[in-house]
């Protein structure tokens, strides 16, 4: 049986080498992630300088090029390649 992905709607945001500066310039949903607590399902925080994601897969690592996807509820962290593989832009 074939089977194809169910279209989903999303928002989604990536990560360059200056992502610090999108923290006062960043999506809401973006800036709710880095109020949660770390660890929590939905937080995205900093160590160091490096940026976790906590996603349904567990505590991510969002390297440079990685998008971050918000599905409404979760956050996910995916490749660049995969990310244009999956996700086409809206026209609005």
């Amino acid at each position: 049986m074939t089977y194809y992905k169910k279209k989903e709607t999303v928002q989604a945001l990536q990560m360059t080498e200056h992502w610090a500066e999108y923290q006062d310039d960043a999506p809401a949903w973006l800036r709710a992630a880095w109020h949660k607590p770390p660890g929590s399902p939905g937080a995205v925080h900093i160590n160091g300088r490096c940026l976790f994601a906590a996603t349904l897969a567990g505590l991510s690592l969002v390297d440079i090029g990685d998008w971050l996807v918000f599905t409404g509820t979760n956050i996910g962290v995916v490749g660049d390649e995969e990310f244009n593989k999956t996700y086409e832009a809206m026209e609005s």
